[in-house]
C-alpha cells in the first residue's frame, strides 16, 4: 500500500507507523489549525493516560468525567459556558495547554493537532478554571473572602454566611439582634453576586486569538480547550518539536 493510500484509511484508525506518514496526515487533516499556529511555530500539548503508541488519531470523549471538580460544580460550569458559548469545554473538551510541563499531572505529554472544523476556548485572566473558583479569594462580599464555589457547594455556602452573620455580632455586639440582617435575605444577595461574577468570567473566555496564547510564556499554562472531532497526537520530545516545525512549516 503506498502512503497515500495509507494516508487515506488513518482517520479511522490509531496506529501510524512512521513520522513521514504522521505529518502528511496532519499536513493533510489538520490545515486550519497549522495556518493558525503558523505565525507562533509553537503547540499544544496534552498529558494523555492509557496510550501506548508514540504516534496516533484519537476521538475525544463526548461526557469527559471532571478529575477535580465535584459533579455539581462539573454541572454548574458547564451549563454556564453552554450558555455563553454554545458548547460545554468541561464535558466535551480536550485540554492541553502551550507548555509541555503542564501537562504532567495529566499523564504522558504528547502534542496534538485537531483536524479540521475544531474549536476551543481559553481565559486571558483564569489559568486553571478549578484553581479559581476554588481560591480562598476568587469572590468577596462586603469584605468576607470565599470562594465561587458557594454556588454548588452548601458546606462552602453555610462558612461563608458564618464568617458573615459573625462579623455583624463582632461590630454590634451591643446593638439588639433583631437589627442584624436577615440570614435568608443575605445570603441570597451573596448568591446573586457571586452568580455575577461567575457569569463575567466565563463570559470573556476567548474563542480566538490561540496566536496570543502560543507566542511567548504569557499565557502558556493557561488551560485550552478544545473541540474536535479527532485529534492526532504524537509523543513530546525537544527533537520531535523540532522536527514538527521543520517539517510543518517549511
Amino acid at each position: 500500500m503506498n502512503i497515500i493510500n495509507k494516508i487515506d484509511t488513518f482517520l479511522n484508525e490509531s496506529k501510524i507507523e512512521t513520522f513521514e506518514e504522521f505529518t502528511e496526515l496532519v499536513k493533510r487533516d489538520c490545515s486550519e489549525f497549522l495556518k493558525e499556529i503558523k505565525s507562533s511555530k509553537a503547540f499544544l500539548y496534552r498529558g494523555i493516560k492509557g496510550v501506548s503508541d508514540d504516534m496516533g488519531i484519537k476521538t475525544p470523549r463526548a461526557d469527559r468525567k471532571p478529575k477535580d471538580t465535584s459533579a455539581k460544580g462539573h454541572k454548574y460550569l458547564g451549563d454556564l459556558f453552554k450558555k455563553h458559548h454554545g458548547w460545554n469545554p468541561r464535558k466535551e473538551g480536550v485540554f492541553c495547554f502551550a507548555d509541555e510541563f503542564s501537562t504532567h499531572y495529566y499523564g504522558k505529554s504528547y502534542i496534538i493537532f485537531p483536524i479540521n472544523g475544531y474549536k476551543y476556548l481559553w481565559s486571558s485572566n483564569i489559568s486553571d478554571l478549578y484553581a479559581e473558583t476554588s481560591s480562598d479569594y476568587s469572590f468577596n462580599y462586603e469584605q468576607v473572602y470565599g470562594n465561587l464555589n458557594i454556588l454548588w457547594d452548601d458546606g462552602e455556602l453555610e462558612e461563608f454566611m458564618d464568617e458573615m452573620m459573625g462579623n455583624y455580632e463582632d461590630e454590634d455586639e451591643d446593638d439588639d439582634e433583631d437589627d442584624w440582617p436577615n440570614r435568608d435575605e443575605l445570603e441570597s444577595d451573596v448568591l446573586d453576586a457571586a452568580r455575577i461574577e461567575l457569569n463575567l468570567l466565563i463570559k470573556d473566555y476567548n474563542k480566538s486569538n490561540l496566536s496570543i496564547l502560543l507566542n511567548g510564556t504569557q499565557y502558556n499554562k493557561h488551560e485550552v480547550s478544545l473541540k474536535c472531532k479527532k485529534y492526532y497526537y504524537i509523543v513530546y520530545s525537544g527533537k520531535i518539536d523540532d522536527d514538527l516545525a521543520l517539517s510543518i512549516f517549511n
